[in-house]
C-alpha cells in the first residue's frame, strides 16, 4: 500500500473509529511500557515477574506495535494537513489566474463591485457575462429571491474582491 493510498484510506475512516484505535494503542503502550520498564522488585511484589519473563517478547511486540500505530497515525495526519494546504494553494493560484484573464465585459462588472466596495450586485440571471463569472467561481448567486426589474443578487467571492482591490490594474480605468 502506497503512502497516498494510506492517507486516502485513513481520511475515509470515521473519526470515532480513529479515536478508538488511538485510545487502544495508547492503553497498550502504557501497560506494556509499565510492565517492561517497571523495577523488578515492584513486579515481584505483585507476582508478575514470572509472567513478564515468559511473555517478554509478546509484551515488547505490543509496545513497539502500539508505538508504531501512534507514530504512523501522527504522520498520516501531518501528511493529510500538508496535502490539504498544498491543494488549497494550487486552487488559489488557479483562481487568481482566472482573474488575470478576464474579458472586458467581465472586468467592467467586477469593477463595479470593487469601486462600490460592495459584495452584492444585482444582475439579470440570463446575462452571459454574469453566467461566465458564475461558472468561473468568481460570482455566486446570493439568493433565488429577485425579479426581472431589480435583478437577482450575485455575491463576489471574498478572495476575488480582495485580489482585485489590491490589483486595480486588472480592471478598466474609471471614467469620472
Amino acid at each position: 500500500m502506497t503512502l497516498s493510498a494510506l492517507v486516502a484510506f485513513s481520511a475515509k475512516l470515521p473519526s470515532s473509529v480513529v479515536r478508538v484505535v488511538i485510545t487502544i494503542a495508547l492503553a497498550v503502550l502504557h501497560v506494556s511500557g509499565a510492565l517492561l520498564f517497571a523495577p523488578a522488585m515492584v513486579l515481584a511484589s505483585v507476582g508478575l515477574s514470572g509472567m513478564i519473563q515468559n511473555h517478554r517478547t509478546g509484551i515488547e511486540l505490543a509496545l513497539f506495535g502500539s508505538a508504531a500505530i501512534l507514530v504512523a497515525r501522527s504522520l498520516v495526519a501531518a501528511l493529510a494537513i500538508t496535502l490539504r494546504c498544498h491543494v488549497a494553494r494550487i486552487n488559489l493560484k488557479h483562481r487568481l489566474a482566472r482573474l488575470c484573464h478576464l474579458s472586458s465585459a467581465e472586468a467592467r462588472i467586477l469593477a463595479g463591485y470593487v469601486r462600490r466596495e460592495a459584495q452584492i450586485g444585482y444582475f439579470e440571471c440570463r446575462d452571459a457575462t454574469i453566467m461566465a463569472l458564475e461558472e468561473k467561481g468568481i460570482l455566486s448567486r446570493w439568493s433565488n429571491g429577485g425579479n426581472a426589474a431589480a435583478g437577482f443578487p450575485f455575491k463576489i467571492q471574498p478572495w476575488a474582491l480582495e485580489y482585485l482591490t489590491d490589483h486595480p490594474e486588472l480592471l478598466p480605468p474609471q471614467l469620472d
